[in-house]
């Protein structure tokens, strides 16, 4: 099954016990975008008679076990590097595996009677819904990619141990985990700032309250703020022409006898190169427009950027020599005019030329984990307030880059007994590499190469500091900065960062109300610690029942052989 079927981790954040709805979500939205006026035939089929234990006295089924098993499996390896599944599953390891998977079937059972008795049991018309939802998008996937089998399908809308005759088993799955879901979404409703607790990665109460979401907020602070930047993102055009491979220029033997063997091999390798020396041509051609075209451009660009970093207005040419405007010539074509600006600002900009987020004048945020391959986004993350009154921001980036430059030079090869440290070549000075340890294969310093590892955005030589502007001793934004990437050159600002001491409690609309984006971001803490809150609620009422929802009559074969299914399988792979 693939994770997150049962997960007891926050969504964004850390643990808690919890059992996450993400698959079955995704599948409902899959359906209800894609699948009209598909009537399928209900199958919830009959559940597998075989069980692995009992919780008051309702069976858990081997279906359900498995999803939990595969589940410990997956939690077991998760970090294990160069993992050797027939060494690490030892006979102790599969036990291990096993009691967890008992242990959470038992919770997750345990709080499905829970829910039912309050009433949040689904009922046979809501499950034949779902089921006849499911099996509609499988259908209708199958019938677009009719190389896929209806268990690849399944695999890939459900789990990857999903099959497609085990649909009704899922439905069955999927009704007590729902009920779960709305139980706890119930308890949810009742409960105010003052009930909220915090728990660490040890599920030890911290905190409650008002101090429980500051803890929230502070344990886990890059999955609530948000970075509200402005960029003009241009694009570089084409790639760069690379270079045809070398051919050397082949010897011609001593002997005349165009039939030998050696003569044969020559011109054959002749060709090969006069074919090289063509190319080279093509390549220098091609290099010396593609250089011209992006010297043209780049010019813009910084121009551009100029202006706006003097005083936010800029007056001139656009990048682009002709935009689309809203009015349609006699045939229909959007009419295209010359662009030019005056006094433009970076938003006016952004809105007709950006190649990214022109819809919103250039604005854009970003708020959770970034991309490693995404420049904005890891500078946005490394975004921070200078201090708690909020008067300006920096980016952490260029001092985490000078730290690595700095290690980095530290490590090169004046390590050696009685020599000296190296020095990093200034920017200007790439490529003179004596006395600074260059790597034979590449020509770079190995000081070079390291700080390139930490950076790899450095061969741009981008500049990660920012200077703020300020109203009234009041942050308004940063100071226009010129970034590039491998594929684009952006003008960027940014106009603030959302956090828990600057966000509001204002109430969405009831259609944003399950927008983060949307959301302060203390209404989004706080949320969050409602499902953490309720989760301790339900699980507190399991623990009080006592001995009610223990595990009873294991079938040990059962379990088993459901675990030989599974483990033969991993260590086979």
């Amino acid at each position: 099954m693939a994770k997150g079927v049962y997960d007891k981790k926050r969504p964004t954040a850390k643990k808690v016990s919890s059992f996450d709805t993400k698959i079955i979500v995704i599948v409902v939205a899959a359906v209800m975008a894609l699948v009209v006026g598909i009537v399928v035939a209900l199958v919830i089929s009959s559940i597998a008679s075989s069980y692995v234990a009992t919780v008051d006295g309702t069976r858990i089924s081997t279906f359900d076990y498995r999803l939990f098993l595969e589940q410990a499996k997956d939690e077991m390896e998760d970090g294990q590097e160069n993992l050797d599944a027939s060494t690490f599953w030892t006979a102790e390891k599969i036990k291990e595996a096993q009691d967890k998977a008992l242990d959470e079937a038992k919770e997750f059972y345990a709080e499905y009677l829970l829910a039912k008795d309050k009433g949040f049991a689904l009922t046979r018309d809501e499950k034949t819904e779902f089921s006849n939802q499911v099996l509609s998008t499988i259908s209708y996937y199958h019938t677009y990619y009719t190389s896929y089998s209806l268990d690849d399908i399944t695999a890939m809308l459900i789990g990857s141990s999903v099959k497609y005759d085990e649909i009704g088993d899922y439905v069955q799955y999927y009704a007590k985990l729902q009920a779960i879901s709305n139980y706890k979404s119930s308890l949810q409703d009742k409960y105010g700032v003052d009930d909220l607790k915090y728990f660490d990665e040890d599920e030890k109460l911290v905190s409650t309250g008002e101090q429980a979401i500051k803890d929230e907020y502070a344990a886990n602070r890059d999955d609530y703020r948000r970075i509200n930047f402005t960029t003009l993102a241009i694009s570089k055009g084409s790639a760069k022409p690379t270079a045809p491979t070398v051919v050397e220029e082949p010897v011609k033997p001593e002997t005349e006898d165009e039939t030998s063997a050696e003569y044969v091999e020559y011109q054959s390798k002749l060709t090969a190169y006069n074919t090289y020396l063509e190319n080279v041509k093509t390549y220098e051609e091609n290099l010396k427009k593609w250089e011209d075209e992006f010297a043209i451009l780049e010019t813009k660009v910084n121009n551009i950027y100029t202006a706006l970093l003097n005083d936010g207005k800029y007056t001139g040419k656009g990048v682009k020599a002709t935009v689309e405007t809203e009015d349609e010539d006699a045939d229909g074509n959007k009419v295209k005019v010359a662009n030019e600006y005056q006094d433009a600002t970076l938003e006016d900009i952004a809105e007709k030329e950006s190649e990214k987020y022109s819809s919103d004048k250039g604005h854009n945020l970003f708020y959770g984990e970034p991309s490693e391959t995404d420049l904005l986004a890891v500078l946005a993350h490394s975004m921070e307030w200078t201090d708690d009154s909020r008067t300006a921001v920096k980016s952490l980036l260029a001092e985490r880059w000078a730290k690595a430059e700095e290690s980095a030079a530290e490590e090169t090869d004046g390590s050696e007994e009685g020599g000296e440290e190296a020095e990093l070549p200034a920017d200007d000075e790439a490529g003179e590499t004596e006395a600074t340890g260059e790597t034979e294969t590449t020509g770079e310093t190995e000081a070079e190469a390291e700080k390139k590892d930490e950076d790899p955005w450095a061969e741009y030589n981008n500049d990660y500091t920012f200077e703020s502007v300020s109203e009234d001793g009041k942050f308004k934004e940063t100071k226009v900065k010129l970034f590039a990437d491998a594929s684009y050159f952006y003008i960027v600002k940014c106009t603030g960062i959302d956090d828990l001491d600057t966000s509001t409690e204002e109430a969405p609309s009831e259609e944003e109300a399950d927008e983060d984006t949307i959301l302060s971001v203390r209404a989004v803490v706080i949320r969050m610690l409602k499902s953490v809150t309720a989760n301790d609620e339900a699980k507190t009422i399991v623990k009080d029942a006592g001995a009610k929802y223990e595990l009873k009559d294991k079938k040990d074969k059962n379990i088993a052989a459901v675990s030989e299914k599974i483990f033969t399988s991993s260590t086979a792979s």
